[in-house]
């Protein structure tokens, strides 16, 4: 009787249970249907592939020609913090960009123009001058948004504004200028230095408020020597000269002379890390008559050789170090860069001194362009190479970047100079500008220009790697990009002035440093938005994002919905790709796999173990858990079925006990009547 009750138990538990299972299931089953029929409506496939022609093929993003109806050049260029530039020029136009000539004869003048690439627009800011001819060389920009520039004038009538140094140059001599111009072209402070000669400035700099400093070479035997023990007239052909000035109170803080029995020139300056005043130039001087501490050479030596003077705090010479071979060397301009201090020029020496690792090592033509990097404080030289073809190959100016990259920019007559990166030119004409990179290797190689001479006289570096390129051109073909308001008359020759992208790839992505420039990621970095994915895969191949880890915003890392066949361009975190009842949300932040119901393979779903506290993502099962989920799960919606189910359960046990119980009192009856029997 008992097992014919038990098994009518079974029977009524097991309908029971399907009942109830059917009752929890029914709206959980519903919501999933529901969810997989709008994931099939709005993931219209996985994300497509872009190609390499979504990179633009063209990193100038402008280049424009500037002239009138004579000669015109432009010899130096600054940025403002705006992106607005700074140029200087000098032309005896009589209609260069609208600005009339100073004087009725053909001398030339200096003009500042002002520019917006972005906008194309290109404007004369000031012209200004005497009836002689005068040549700017070098700009610089305040704080105050005041351009101060130098150059040397053989007018006898350069204006002089707010200065007590009224000099009268000759004809014949030229004198140094320093000219102020304020940000409407008005000039507020312009003054002259000089001797019974020649002077010809290289650089102008700031210093402090109101303080800039003036190197260059002179020709005068009585070239002001002010507050310097040892800054006389050596003798020689020419000098080096320094010269700082108070602009603010219009007096000389220093100034003095630097040179041998021969001839010495300065080309550049810099401030290194310590605040030392390093003058770079070139010297054929033969006898050691410089007040030196320390006089180091490096190579053979020839007739010209790099010089690099350094000055103590008290302006005094404290050493000097000469950089040649057999032949002559050239120097252009020096940069300081933490310890290091980053030099370049020409040379047409074939025993230039190179270290043992030079990008080019050979001399290839009648001269080639070179770059040094020389350790600061003990003038060891670290890394030199060479670069050119087996033409003529010139430097114009090197820049170093924040990360120790090195840009230069020259001209060349080899029609083998060697184009690399991810754009490629061609040589176009007798003289071509180039543009090279170097990191660690060469990181690009360009060449820009027309099909004649085109001569670069000075590049600028921007924060976002893009070089600004200034000079003069002969090339009626020059390239114009992004211009429409170039002037080119029937003149000689033309200012130019291009703005080049980074070509090179810093952080080695296969991303051109212009393109990530354009997009927005770091050129630095591989992975700008750190998701795993590089800058490089999320362009080319993902089409995500490449400065946001979730490009789609749903909260889900694109690298995990990519590694999990999710599309991260679609918001689908509320999608449920394995109907386990968990949402792809709920799987990412859980770490399961979004394709399993059971990403730890125990045979609970992942839903059931994240719902009630469990670890989905741990194979090794606790006993309770296993208890927990082999037990009847209780609904709101199904409480009162599952009550029914505990109430005969206990029914059932306690009948189930009261058999026992019978059956035991039976069997102790029959074995006290046994007892009972033995003992009669």
């Amino acid at each position: 009787m008992f097992e014919k009750y038990h098994m009518t138990f079974k029977k009524f538990h097991f309908i029971l249970l399907f009942f109830l299972f059917v009752s929890i299931g029914v709206s959980e089953v519903y919501v999933s249907i529901s969810l997989i029929e709008r994931q099939d409506r709005e993931l219209e496939g996985i994300f497509t592939c872009k190609s390499q022609s979504n990179i633009p093929t063209n990193p100038f993003y402008y280049s424009t020609i500037i002239g009138g109806d004579y000669r015109d050049r432009i010899v130096d260029i600054v940025e403002d913090t705006n992106g607005e530039i700074y140029a200087l020029c000098r032309t005896n136009s009589d209609d260069f960009l609208g600005a009339k000539k100073i004087s009725n004869n053909s001398d030339y003048d200096c003009v500042i123009i002002q520019g917006d690439m972005e906008e194309d627009s290109i404007v004369a800011l000031s012209r200004f001058g005497g009836t002689g001819d005068d040549f700017p060389t070098s700009i610089a920009l305040d704080a105050n948004g005041n351009i101060i520039v130098t150059g040397y004038t053989y007018s006898t009538d350069y204006p002089i504004v707010n200065s007590t140094y009224n000099r009268i140059p000759s004809i014949e001599n030229s004198d140094c200028f320093i000219t102020v111009v304020d940000a409407n072209g008005t000039i507020v402070y312009s003054s002259l230095i000089g001797g019974d000669s020649y002077e010809f400035p290289s650089k102008i700099g700031l210093l402090q408020e109101g303080e800039i400093y003036i190197v260059g070479t002179t020709f005068s035997y009585d070239f002001p020597v002010y507050n310097c023990t040892q800054g006389g007239f050596k003798g020689g052909v020419s000098d080096m000269f320094f010269t700082i000035r108070n602009l603010t109170s219009d007096t000389i803080v220093v100034s003095r002379m630097i040179g041998g029995d021969g001839e010495d020139r300065c080309t550049d300056c810099c401030i290194d890390t310590q605040a030392i005043f390093r003058l770079y130039g070139y010297t054929d001087s033969t006898e050691v008559v410089y007040p030196l501490q320390t006089f180091e050479t490096k190579g053979s030596l020839g007739q010209f050789d790099c010089l690099i003077v350094s000055l103590d705090r008290s302006f005094d010479v404290a050493d000097v170090l000469r950089i040649g071979g057999s032949d002559d060397d050239f120097p252009r301009n020096i940069v300081p860069t933490g310890e290091e201090i980053i030099i370049c020029g020409t040379t047409y020496s074939e025993d230039f001194p190179l270290t043992d690792n030079p990008y080019d090592g050979t001399l290839n033509g009648t001269n080639d362009a070179f770059i040094l990097r020389l350790d600061s404080s003990q003038n060891n030289l670290i890394w030199s190479t060479l670069i050119g073809g087996m033409n003529m190959d010139e430097a114009s100016e090197v820049c170093v970047d924040t990360k120790g990259q090195i840009y230069l920019g020259g001209f060349t007559r080899s029609t083998d100079f060697r184009i690399y990166g991810q754009y490629i030119s061609m040589y176009s004409g007798l003289d071509d500008c180039f543009v090279v990179k170097f990191s660690n290797t060469l990181q690009y190689s360009v060449l820009v220009g027309g099909s004649k001479g085109d001569t670069p006289r000075a590049i600028h570096l921007s924060e976002d790697g893009c070089i600004i390129g200034v000079g003069e051109t002969i090339s009626e073909d020059f390239p114009v990009i992004n211009s429409k308001n170039f002037s080119q008359t029937s003149g000689f020759d033309n200012g130019f002035l291009f703005k080049l992208g980074d070509c090179g790839d810093s952080d080695g992505d296969t991303l051109p440093d212009y393109l990530e420039n354009e997009i927005g990621t770091d050129r630095f970095d591989n992975d700008t938005d750190g998701d795993l994915l590089s800058d490089a895969e999320e362009y080319n191949i993902y089409n995500t994002d490449p400065t946001s880890s979730d490009s789609d915003g749903d909260q889900m890392a694109d690298h995990w919905e990519i590694t999990n066949g999710l599309n991260p361009l679609i918001d689908d975190a509320f999608f449920d790709l394995d109907e386990d009842g968990l949402m792809n949300l709920d799987e990412y932040l859980h770490g399961t796999d979004p394709n399993l119901w059971d990403t730890d393979g125990d045979d609970i779903s992942d839903r059931w173990e994240v719902y009630n506290g469990w670890n989905p993502l741990d194979p090794q099962v606790p006993l309770l858990e296993v208890i927990q989920y082999h037990s009847f799960p209780i609904t709101l919606t199904s409480l009162s079925v599952a009550t029914v189910i505990v109430l005969v359960t206990i029914r059932h046990l306690r009948r189930e006990k009261y058999e026992r119980l019978r059956e035991l009192a039976e069997t102790q009856q029959v074995l006290d009547e046994m007892k009972e029997e033995k003992q009669n």
